[in-house]
């Protein structure tokens, strides 16, 4: 994902995408649908390196709807057990 330095630094979504799914846990990964600038880059970009999308997050979805809540605990849980960390500052809350 872009660096800290430079949010808004240009990735190839191929790129994003294959760190987001080597950051979650597996046994999260099946809940959780990405989408925003990153699932349209990879749609029309696909594979392409030199083709980039600017961005500062994942915008994601959680699946089954009817369980997204419970999902997102255990997704959370799962996240922090693994040393994850709530980012503080700039762009913090969902709508920044």
């Amino acid at each position: 994902m872009p660096n800290t330095e430079n949010p808004l630094e240009p990735i190839a979504p191929a790129q994003a995408l294959r760190e987001l799914a080597e950051a979650i846990p597996e046994d999260c990964r099946d809940r959780i649908i990405i989408i925003g600038s990153l699932a349209v880059g990879y749609h029309y970009f696909g594979a392409q390196a030199e083709m980039v999308v600017r961005t500062k997050d994942a915008d994601c979805l959680l699946s089954p709807r009817s369980t997204a809540v419970a999902a997102g605990v255990a997704i959370t849980t799962r996240l922090l057990e693994d040393g994850w960390q709530l980012k503080s500052g700039e762009w913090q809350n969902p709508k920044d």
